[in-house]
């Protein structure tokens, strides 16, 4: 073989092993980065479950937990209108027994839109006084996606 030809060979087979090594560099990196949102989501939920414990003396709010720290952690918190309103429709019943499995529909996509309102429970597909108040707050927008085969009523 002639000089040229293996150099060629040579330059192809250090450009193949370093675009190897780039590839699995950053497959690591990927890894450690995903173990590490999964451990920052672990802590995360950890404390959310340390401000719902309830505040013996009540001194934090009427409901016990620590509204503020809540909030800090990204979890919706809210007002006493929509706790009003929610009261209420929660008290009127599940809108959504025309179609049961569309009440799982319906808190799949708040979820999506604000993944602390439903709480520890998630998308459970029971009516709760947390899924009154995401009904009351987000009702109106999720009808006018059509996602339905009817229109929920207020």
């Amino acid at each position: 073989m002639n000089t040229g030809v293996k150099i060629a060979l040579w330059v192809t087979g250090i450009a193949v092993v370093g675009v190897g090594a780039y590839f699995i560099i950053k497959s690591v990196k990927k890894a450690n980065q995903k173990k590490e949102d999964e451990k920052k989501e672990a802590e995360r939920q950890i404390k959310i479950k340390d401000a719902y414990k309830l505040d013996p003396n009540r001194t934090k709010n009427r409901y016990g937990a620590d509204l503020d720290k809540l909030k800090e952690l990204g979890v919706f918190v809210p007002n006493e209108t929509q706790n009003l309103l929610a009261r209420q429709r929660f008290d009127k019943g599940n809108p959504f027994t025309v179609v049961p499995s569309d009440l799982k529909i319906f808190q799949d996509w708040v979820l999506k839109k604000n993944n602390g309102i439903l709480g520890l429970g998630g998308a459970d597909g029971n009516w709760t006084k947390k899924t009154a108040l995401a009904y009351v707050i987000y009702r109106t927008e999720f009808n006018g996606l059509n996602i339905l085969q009817y229109t929920l009523p207020k």
